[in-house]
């Protein structure tokens, strides 16, 4: 007869060896289960942040161009539009939403201002100064973030909302 341990010499029982498989499995499982928490909260604090930035950046910069301008077109005191329109050193620039993204028109041109990486679902600008006085455009746009495949767990939605007015 074969003999697997020397007389005297202990070895691990079926039931020792389960007992130990099963307490390794629940502190490896345990341990994923954390790293797989750190992992999403770490990808929606980054979601928040590029939107948060994002938003931020579009809005300094067309607060920026309402402070400059020489004379605001569009929309007109007391009235709200989709579409900002203004003059600076004689030339028209205009903002817009299309397809989720914030663009500008200048001399002819069309860019967008805002990343592609988000998706801007509204802007609104509105008009709120009164006859005889310098234009207060107020600004609210809208974003969200519908993360990959539509994933709930990454959905994030924003409002920000600023006013600027002209100088000149």
């Amino acid at each position: 007869m074969l003999r697997l341990h020397k007389k005297g010499q202990q070895a691990f029982t079926l039931i020792e060896t389960l007992i130990y498989s099963s307490i390794t499995a629940i502190v490896l499982s345990s341990l994923l289960s954390y790293i797989f928490l750190v992992s999403s909260v770490r990808n929606k604090n980054y979601i928040r942040e590029e939107i948060q930035s994002n938003l931020r950046i579009v809005l300094d910069f067309i607060s920026k161009e309402i402070r400059m301008a020489d004379e605001i077109i569009l929309p007109t005191k007391g009235t709200s539009s989709s579409i900002l329109r203004l003059t600076s050193s004689s030339t028209e620039i205009t903002f817009f939403l299309s397809k989720g993204q914030v663009f500008i028109t200048k001399d002819g041109t069309t860019t967008p201002i805002t990343s592609s990486q988000i998706y801007i679902s509204s802007i609104d600008f509105s008009n709120s100064s009164v006859l005889g006085n310098k234009d207060i455009i107020n600004i609210k746009l809208g974003a969200n973030n519908l993360g990959s495949a539509g994933s709930v767990d990454y959905r994030y939605n924003l409002t920000l909302h600023t006013s600027a007015q002209k100088r000149k």
